[in-house]
């Protein structure tokens, strides 16, 4: 008797592979969930693990991105030592033409060659494929891509030293493998963008520490700047990493600089306090600093024409003291430099951005503390004026004050600033606008004094950001203060801008006051005062509300510097929380759908959020998850009423595309306007507005949509766009996890079935034999 030809049979040796694959599938995914920051024990596992499931001699795991030229051996597993050296020279290129990596890496597909030295390039003589078949004894080969949603950035490659082509299951498990290195990879550099965030995060915290710091010195010396100097250069040479500081002030007569303070290893001895440091009309990097006011950065002292002309100042510095890399910061003061901050360091590193901004910072507060040592001693020197400066070092220590409290808030540094300026000033109405260079209208931070229908006409976007109608914008574009003794003395009033004429008619408006608020970045607004009298604002009154100005840009880069810092870590927060959920959700991915749907509408500031699946072939669309989503429009979604359809849908459109689609106004388009049941649903259940559409994107194809909405017309900043295109990242990949895990479930269990009914057959077949003796004898 024979067995069921329908039946199948599964061999003991299959059984014993399917078992080790799945033991190697168990090995590596333990090894990307523990290996965080280092994906190297991932390839080598991988490799080892296809070596011996694929019956190969030798695997390699080759890394090139888009753009690079050479190719890179990641990994290698019984490679030998000539072909490893070629990649460690970078004599493999990502030419088509002279390595099949490269075509498999550039096609996306992989690349079979069953026997090396039957191809083309072994033919031609190409250095790595014969090394490859001399060295190595390699034959046949196969080359998997390593695609991620952004295109291949690899190729994992097996080797066999016999030509014997690869089967289909065998590619199957070595592209399974290949996906597994990309998730490693993926895994390590989020971990390692975050580990980068947490850098940056004790860099700025290092920094606010210092600003408080500095700050709060400013407010202790009052008649004293050395302190606040002491404090400035410290801090500017351990967050900057350099080995010496100091601090120069030009003479009265502007003819030279002299050291006033400084900082580091043996500059004391070399140069006293009070030391004439440098003659304003020489060619040094400081003298020029402070001449025209501007940053001097000197990569490399040695390699200057000061340097090699024989210059015995720069010769010093170089030769006898080591200085390679030097930096100087300008202390300017109402336009004009009085000083300037120094930094050295001896090796040849250049300072960043952020480090030259941060020394700006400083700069800045060594300026104030300047000012207020300055207006201290001038009330000081005029008991007439004691009580007026008095009054205005208070407004300032308050103003210090109030900025370090309000790390949050800006508005209750604008208050105290306005009632301040109202009482030291005299001045009856006051205000902050913000505007930038490129807005079209300007903004009411803070203000006092001002009639109602002012205050509604800023707020309806009345006031230009138009130098020929608004005296405000010309400070902001300028950068520059513009002091008027009379409103009505004024080219405005006389051709009758209708801004100027009201200022003057309703509210009486007369002297006016704009002082820009300039930051390292650009202007950002002007502190506006106004008089209803024609009394000009004296210099000392200026140079006072120019001190606000610079308080108040502190105040408004604190709260930025702090709100980013929140934004920062919430956002890493919710990226923690959801890869948690991802790594706890192998079988079912709904959670960690919700928790990005909520995460994604929290950090947005939007009001609901939902997951649409469908790729191009569907009918319709699904709601695989959903936050805050009006019940008709889930339920039109259960009955099928969402076609897949880009003239219907925009979740359609984004999904067929592969693109973001960003509708400002949901009720601003042709579809609502038109007969789409899907927009107008979605406008009258849930009262949608601005909308962003994600699409899914797989390795394969785009398998759906990432929604989120808000009820008013606000679109989304490139920055919340960068955001939600990570969490649908995580999407796809908490959606392929499911994918992979369930398939290999049901892999299992199809094999325990079959391995059952085997086992049957053989019991069955035993029975036969037994009974086989008897029937004979009978017949």
């Amino acid at each position: 008797m024979t067995s069921d030809p329908e039946t199948p049979v599964i061999a003991p040796s299959d059984l014993v592979a399917a078992r080790k694959r799945e033991a190697a599938t168990r090995e590596i995914l333990d090894l990307i969930s523990r290996s965080r920051d280092d994906e190297g024990p991932v390839f080598d596992a991988i490799l080892r693990r296809a070596a011996d499931l694929c019956s190969a001699s030798a695997a390699a795991l080759i890394l090139a991105k888009p753009g690079d030229t050479d190719q890179r051996l990641a990994a290698h597993y019984g490679v030998d030592p000539a072909t490893v050296e070629l990649y460690d020279r970078g004599q493999v290129s990502k030419d088509l033409n002279a390595s099949t990596a490269a075509r498999a890496i550039v096609s996306g597909k992989v690349v079979h060659v069953e026997d090396q030295m039957d191809t083309e390039f072994y033919r031609q003589g190409v250095e790595l494929f014969v090394s490859i078949v001399r060295d190595s004894g390699i034959r046949t080969e196969m080359l998997v891509p390593l695609l991620t949603p952004l295109g291949s950035i690899g190729a994992l490659v097996i080797f066999r030293k016999e030509v014997r082509p690869y089967t289909v299951d065998e590619i199957a498990l070595a592209e399974a493998f290949a996906a597994q290195a990309v998730i490693a990879i993926e895994n390590v550099r989020q971990f390692r963008a975050i580990q980068s965030a947490n850098v940056e995060l004790q860099t700025r915290l290092a920094r606010e520490a210092a600003t408080r710091e500095i700050l709060e010195v400013i407010s202790q010396s009052r008649d004293n700047e050395r302190p606040v100097f002491d404090a400035v250069l410290r801090n500017s040479a351990i967050l900057c990493g350099t080995s010496m500081a100091s601090l120069d002030i030009i003479s009265e007569d502007r003819s030279h600089a002299v050291l006033v303070a400084h900082w580091g290893e043996n500059i004391a001895e070399l140069l006293p306090v009070g030391t004439t440091v440098w003659w304003m009309d020489s060619d040094h990097a400081p003298s020029t600093s402070m001449r025209e006011s501007k940053i001097v950065h000197v990569h490399d002292m040695a390699d200057t024409d000061l340097y090699r002309s024989g210059d015995l100042k720069r010769v010093a510095a170089v030769d006898m003291e080591g200085i390679r890399t030097f930096l100087a910061v300008p202390l300017v003061s109402g336009g004009t430099s009085i000083g300037c901050i120094e930094v050295f360091r001896r090796e040849v590193r250049a300072f960043t951005d952020d480090e030259i901004a941060l020394l700006e910072t400083f700069a800045a507060q060594a300026v104030i503390a300047i000012e207020n040592v300055r207006q201290f001693r001038e009330v000081q020197m005029a008991n007439a004026e004691l009580k007026t400066r008095l009054a205005r070092e208070a407004a300032t220590r308050e103003i210090l004050e109030v900025i370090s409290q309000n790390r949050d808030d800006d508005r209750p540094v604008f208050e105290t600033i306005l009632r301040k300026a109202g009482d030291l000033c005299d001045t009856p109405a006051a205000s902050f606008t913000i505007a930038r260079a490129g807005d079209k209208h300007q903004k009411l931070a803070a203000y006092y004094g001002f009639d109602p229908a002012t205050v509604a006409l800023y707020e309806r976007g009345g006031v230009p950001l138009d130098p020929d109608v608004s005296f405000a914008a010309r400070a902001i574009l300028t950068g520059k203060v513009v002091h008027l003794s009379d409103m009505m003395d004024t080219e405005n009033y006389r051709r009758g801008v209708e801004l100027t004429v009201s200022a003057v008619r309703n509210s009486g408006i007369r002297t006016i006051m704009f002082v820009p608020l300039v930051t390292a970045a650009g202007c950002i607004g002007s502190f506006d005062l106004f008089r209803k009298e024609v009394r000009p604002y004296t210099t000392e009154e200026i140079t006072l509300v120019q001190s606000f100005a610079a308080q108040a840009v502190i105040a408004i880069e604190n709260v930025r510097q702090f709100r980013e810092l929140q934004t920062r870590l919430a956002r890493e927060a919710a990226t923690r929380e959801i890869l948690e959920v991802i790594s706890q959700s192998r079988n079912d991915d709904r959670p960690v759908f919700d928790t990005i749907l909520r995460k994604a509408a929290d950090l947005c500031g939007a009001h609901a959020a939902a997951l649409i699946l469908g790729k191009i072939g569907d009918t319709h669309q699904r709601m695989a998850a959903h936050y805050g989503v009006g019940a008709e429009t889930v339920a039109l979604y259960d009955r099928g009423e969402a076609p897949m359809d880009p003239e219907v849908s925009f979740a359609a459109r984004a999904i067929l595309t592969g693109k973001v689609l960003h509708v400002e106004d949901l009720m601003d388009t042709e579809s609502f306007r038109g007969d789409s049941e899907l927009v107008a649903s979605t406008v009258r259940d849930s009262g949608v507005r601005s909308i962003m559409f994600v699409p899914l994107i797989t390795a394969a194809a785009c398998i759906g949509s990432f929604n989120i909405f808000r009820k008013e017309v606000k679109p989304y900043t490139s920055d919340e766009i960068a955001l939600l295109e990570t969490f649908a990242a995580q999407a796809v990949i908490a959606i392929e996890n499911v994918r992979q895990f369930k398939a290999l479930e049901a892999l299992n269990a199809e094999l325990g079935d079959r391995v059952q009914d085997q086992v049957g057959e053989i019991e069955r077949m035993g029975r036969l034999k037994r009974f086989l003796p008897a029937a004979v004898a009978d017949a």
